[in-house]
């Protein structure tokens, strides 16, 4: 599709999407409780399933409906500081507003267009970084945690946290709380170009990223191996709960209430064990010796 076409498309759409309405924080939680009830009447009564299942997806739409300019609007900043093309933000951001719908608790009173803003940046996040040059993977991992720790704080908080609150939770500095968002978000497209005549691009000058420097993976190696050996002095549960809550190796970072369901414990408890875990790979001299290099 050309340049034109894609500009002829999106405003197409801009103008469908133009006349829709958001929706009160009253009438979301309405349509969250509805989707709460049907879904329970379909566990129930089986044989109600089909009928269950499009009276929920016809729910869902509206609060999918009723967002679609919000993700506009997120894609729109995002384009300016990315370069990334907004169509494809738009398509991004409007299958993180999806995955927030399947993930909205209306028990938590928390206003869902709230909620969905971290999933459509989310989404648009992931695809911008794909775009761009990799930062380590250690630091990937800690942007995942980043993530999903201002994701529990919001549904904690009802509001965006702090930067303090995020750094405590952590246990991490503010500074370093700002660096790893602006790795997360502050992302520039390898395709975008440069230079006065604009004929090259970023990703014409750097080198193939399956060709990793032996420097980098040996470091690599090296972090995995005595974080691995380490978290062998923690309990099984504790193992699990660290790498489920931060997404170490290549787990997915996943929410306190997920974690807590599983272990049919409360979000509390999941927190304090993970803080005695973490207290105790702090006195780990391996992983003191690789703070101090770091």
């Amino acid at each position: 599709m050309s340049i034109r076409e894609q500009n002829d498309t999106l405003n197409t759409y801009l103008q469908d999407i133009a006349h829709i309405a958001p929706l009160s924080k009253e009438h979301e939680l309405s349509i969250g409780k509805r989707i709460a009830q049907l879904q329970e009447l379909s566990d129930l009564h089986p044989e109600e399933h089909k009928i269950r299942k499009e009276q929920i997806d016809i729910e869902k739409q509206k609060l999918v409906r009723a967002n679609l300019k919000l993700v506009v609007l997120i894609a729109k900043r995002y384009a300016r500081s990315t370069k990334a093309p907004i169509h494809e933000l738009i398509a991004e951001g409007n299958l993180g507003l999806v995955e927030a719908v399947e993930r909205f608790d209306y028990s938590k009173d928390c206003k869902f267009s709230t909620y969905a803003v971290w999933w459509i940046r989310l989404y648009m996040n992931t695809y911008a970084s794909q775009k761009i040059i990799a930062v380590p993977s250690y630091m990937g991992k800690l942007i995942r945690q980043l993530h999903a720790v201002y994701d529990d704080l919001r549904q904690e908080l009802h509001r965006e946290a702090h930067i303090e609150e995020v750094a405590t939770r952590m246990g991490i500095t503010t500074d370093k709380v700002m660096e790893l968002q602006n790795l997360s978000f502050d992302v520039s497209s390898l395709s975008a170009p440069i230079g006065d005549d604009e004929l090259s691009s970023l990703e014409e000058l750097i080198p193939d990223k399956k060709q990793p420097s032996t420097v980098h993976t040996l470091v690599e190696q090296s972090v995995s191996r005595v974080l691995s050996q380490a978290m062998q002095s923690l309990s099984t549960r504790e193992r699990e709960i660290l790498i489920r809550h931060n997404g170490l190796g290549d787990a997915a970072p996943e929410t306190l209430d997920a974690i807590s369901e599983d272990f049919g414990l409360s979000r509390e408890r999941i927190r304090q064990i993970e803080k005695v875990a973490i207290e105790k790979l702090r006195r780990d001299k391996s992983l003191q010796a690789l703070q101090d290099i770091f």
